[in-house]
C-alpha cells in the first residue's frame, strides 16, 4: 500500500512538472510577442515621424499664440469703505441728514447704491473710459463712432461687470473688488469707485443740509412776522383797554361783597318793617287799641293806651306812625336799589377789568411762546 501511493505520488509530481513547462513556455510566448509588437509601434511611430514633428510645432504654436495673444491676464484690486451709523438732526423733532439706522436692509441699500448706475456714469466721466478700449467696445472699429450717449452706456454695462460688493459679516466694512486687465487700472478704479461713493454720500448729505437750511431759514422768517404780530397785538390791547392791576381787582372784588352784605341786610330790615306795618295797618283797621300799640312799637302810643286813652284819641297818632312807617320803606327801597344799581357797576366792571387781564395774560402767554419758538430756530439756523 505504501509502494502504491509512492507510486501515485510520483505521478502527481510528474503532472504538476508538466504543467508548469508549460505555462512557462506560454509565458514566454507572450513576452516574446509583446516584444515584437512594441517594436513593430517604434517602427511605425519612426515612419511618421516628420507628421509627428509638425503636429507638435502646430500645437506648440497655437498654444503659444494663445497665451500671449487671446488670453488676457486678469488681475483684481480691492478696497473697503466702512459707514458710520450715526444721526445728526436740525431740531429735536425732525432728523434730515441721517447715517445708517444700522439694520441689514440699510446695509443692503448701501450695497445696491455702491454698485448703482449713477455711480458707474460718475466713474466712467471722471475716470475717462469712454477713452479705454476694455471699457468702450466702439473704439478702434471701422467706420463712424456712435453717439456719445451709446457709448457711455455701453462703457458703464462695461464697468458694472467688473466691480463686486460684498458686505464684511457683523461689521459696517464694505469690501469694494475690481477685475480688470491691469493691475494698475484695478486698483485705481477700486479707488476710484470709493472715492465716487464718499463724494456722492456727502453731496447727498449736503443737499439734505442745504434742503433743511432752506426750511428753517423760512421758518424763522414766518416765526418772526408771527412773534412781531403779537408784540403789536400785545402793545394795541393795552393801550385800548383801562387795564388795573391784581390788587385793584381784588378791591372790587371786596366792594361787591361788601354791597352785597349791606343790600341784604337793608333787605331783611325793610322786611320787618313792612311786616311791622301791615300789623299796624290791620289792628288800625280792627280799631283794636292793645293790637294798635303792640304793632306800632310807639312809645307816646304806648302812653296813651297804659293811661286808658280812647280809640278816637288813639287813632290820630297810629295813622302818624303808619305814615312814618311807609316813609321808611321808601327809603329802604330807594337805598336797596341804589345799592344794586352800584353793585351791578361794580361786577360789570370786576367783569370786564377780569376778561381784560385774563385776555392780556393769554396773550403774553402766546407772546412769549412766539418768541421762545423764534428764538430756537434762530438758534438752529
Amino acid at each position: 500500500m505504501f509502494a502504491l501511493c509512492k507510486r501515485n505520488f510520483s505521478r502527481l509530481n510528474h503532472r504538476s512538472r508538466n504543467a508548469s513547462l508549460g505555462n512557462l513556455q506560454r509565458l514566454l510566448g507572450e513576452s516574446e510577442q509583446d516584444e515584437i509588437d512594441f517594436l513593430d509601434l517604434a517602427r511605425t511611430l519612426w515612419r511618421g515621424k516628420v507628421w509627428i514633428a509638425l503636429a507638435v510645432i502646430l500645437f506648440g504654436a497655437a498654444g503659444w499664440y494663445y497665451g500671449t495673444r487671446i488670453a488676457v491676464p486678469m488681475y483684481t484690486a480691492a478696497s473697503t469703505v466702512v459707514l458710520e451709523p450715526q444721526r445728526s438732526t436740525v431740531v429735536d423733532f425732525e432728523g434730515v441728514v441721517s447715517g445708517l439706522s444700522g439694520d441689514q436692509l440699510s446695509i443692503n441699500t448701501e450695497m445696491e447704491v455702491l454698485s448703482s448706475r449713477k455711480l458707474m456714469g460718475l466713474l466712467v466721466d471722471q475716470t475717462d473710459l469712454l477713452d479705454d478700449p476694455e471699457f468702450n467696445p466702439y473704439l478702434g472699429g471701422e467706420g463712424a463712432l456712435p453717439p456719445v450717449e451709446l457709448q457711455r452706456d455701453a462703457a458703464i454695462r462695461a464697468t458694472s461687470r467688473i466691480f463686486s460688493v460684498s458686505n464684511v459679516k457683523s461689521s459696517y466694512v464694505f469690501q469694494i473688488k475690481a477685475t480688470t486687465t491691469s493691475a494698475t487700472k484695478s486698483a485705481a478704479l477700486v479707488n476710484a469707485l470709493a472715492d465716487v461713493y464718499v463724494a456722492d454720500q456727502l453731496l447727498v448729505k449736503f443737499e439734505a443740509t442745504a434742503t433743511a437750511t432752506t426750511w428753517l431759514t423760512e421758518r424763522v422768517a414766518s416765526l418772526k412776522s408771527e412773534l412781531e404780530a403779537s408784540e403789536a397785538t400785545v402793545q394795541s390791547f393795552s393801550g385800548n383797554t383801562d387795564l388795573v392791576s391784581p390788587e385793584t381787582l381784588e378791591a372790587l372784588s371786596r366792594q361787591i361783597k361788601d354791597t352785597r352784605a349791606r343790600i341784604s341786610d337793608l333787605s331783611e330790615a325793610r322786611d320787618r318793617q313792612g311786616e311791622r306795618l301791615a300789623a299796624l295797618k290791620a289792628a288800625v283797621s280792627r280799631r283794636a287799641v292793645s293790637a294798635i300799640a303792640r304793632a306800632a312799637d310807639d312809645a307816646i302810643l304806648s302812653e296813651l293806651v297804659s293811661s286808658g286813652a280812647e280809640t278816637q284819641q288813639v287813632l290820630p297818632r297810629a295813622e302818624g306812625v303808619i305814615g312814618q312807617l311807609e316813609g321808611g320803606l321808601e327809603r329802604r327801597d330807594d337805598q336797596i336799589v341804589s345799592l344794586k344799581n352800584s353793585m351791578a357797576k361794580l361786577q360789570a366792571d370786576y367783569d370786564t377789568q377780569s376778561g381784560d387781564a385774563v385776555q392780556l395774560e393769554q396773550l403774553r402767554r402766546e407772546l412769549a411762546a412766539s418768541r421762545s419758538l423764534y428764538e430756537y430756530f434762530l438758534t438752529r439756523l
